[in-house]
C-alpha cells in the first residue's frame, strides 16, 4: 500500500504567494495611478492658465481700444478664483470667473488689480503652488499695459522624492521577483526530488520482487531503501515516498 507523503496535484496558493500576488497587483495600481492623476492635474493648470491669460488679454484690449477699465480680483474665500469685472456701455457689470483647479492654491494674499482706462496697471507677483504637482508659479504683472509672465518651477525636494519614490518601488518589485524565483525553485526541487524518489522505490521494489531481501539506492540526493516489509525514499530525516508490504 503506497501512502503518499506529499500532494503533486496541489494547486492552492500558499500565503507567501498570495502576499506575492497582493504586493505587485498594489505596485501595478499605485504606479499607473499617480502618473494618470498627476497628468491630469498638469493638464487641468495648463488650461487654467489659458483662460487666465486669455482673459487678461481681453481686458487689456479693452483698455487699448474702448477705453474701458477692468478690475482684476484675486479671491480664496468663497470661491477660489480670478475674478475680472468690467462695465459695458450701458453701465452693464459684467463678471468674468475663472476657477483655480482643486490641487491649485494661492501662496499669496487676496489681491485686486485695476487696468485703468489708459491701460496702466501697478505692478506686482500673484504666487501660486500645486499640492499635486509640486509646482510653484509666479504670476508678474508688468507695469504699463498690464502685460504678465508666468514663471513656473518644479520643487527640488519633490523631484528627489519623485526619485526616491520610484527607487522603492523598483527596489520592491525585484525584491517581489527574487521571492517570487525563490519558491519556484524550491517547489522545482521538490517536484525532482519526489520524481526521484518515486523511481527509486518502484526500482527497489521491483529488485525485491525479484528475491532480494535488502535493497538500498541512492540518485541525486536522494535514499531509498525496500525491504519485504516496504519501501522508503527520503532525504535526510524527511520521507518522501513510503511503501508498506502486505
Amino acid at each position: 500500500m503506497v501512502r503518499p507523503l506529499f500532494n503533486s496535484q496541489r494547486r492552492a496558493f500558499t500565503m507567501v504567494e498570495v502576499v506575492i500576488v497582493l504586493a505587485i497587483s498594489a505596485l501595478v495600481i499605485v504606479t499607473t495611478t499617480i502618473p494618470y492623476q498627476k497628468r491630469n492635474a498638469e493638464l487641468s493648470e495648463e488650461q487654467f492658465w489659458r483662460d487666465v491669460k486669455q482673459r487678461w488679454q481681453e481686458a487689456q484690449t479693452r483698455a487699448r481700444v474702448e477705453g474701458k477699465a477692468t478690475f482684476i480680483y484675486l479671491t480664496s474665500r468663497s470661491k477660489r478664483e480670478i475674478r475680472f469685472e468690467y462695465h459695458t456701455d450701458s453701465g452693464k457689470k459684467v463678471t468674468e470667473e475663472v476657477l483655480l483647479p482643486k490641487q491649485l492654491h494661492i501662496a499669496s494674499n487676496e489681491d485686486m488689480v485695476k487696468i485703468y482706462k489708459n491701460g496702466y496697471v501697478s505692478p506686482r507677483t500673484w504666487s501660486f503652488v500645486s499640492k499635486l504637482t509640486m509646482t510653484n508659479y509666479d504670476m508678474k504683472i508688468q507695469m504699463g499695459w498690464g502685460d504678465t509672465m508666468f514663471k513656473r518651477l518644479r520643487c527640488g525636494a519633490f523631484l528627489l522624492a519623485e526619485q526616491l519614490v520610484a527607487l522603492t518601488i523598483l527596489g520592491v518589485v525585484v525584491a517581489s521577483l527574487v521571492v517570487v524565483t525563490e519558491q519556484v525553485g524550491v517547489k522545482r526541487r521538490q517536484l525532482e526530488q519526489n520524481l526521484v524518489a518515486s523511481r527509486l522505490v518502484k526500482e527497489a521494489t521491483d529488485q525485491i520482487a525479484l528475491g532480494k531481501d535488502q535493497v538500498a539506492l541512492s540518485r541525486q540526493g536522494v535514499r531509498a531503501q525496500a525491504t519485504r516489509q516496504g519501501a522508503r525514499a527520503f532525504i535526510g530525516n524527511k520521507t518522501l515516498v513510503e511503501i508498506k508490504g502486505e
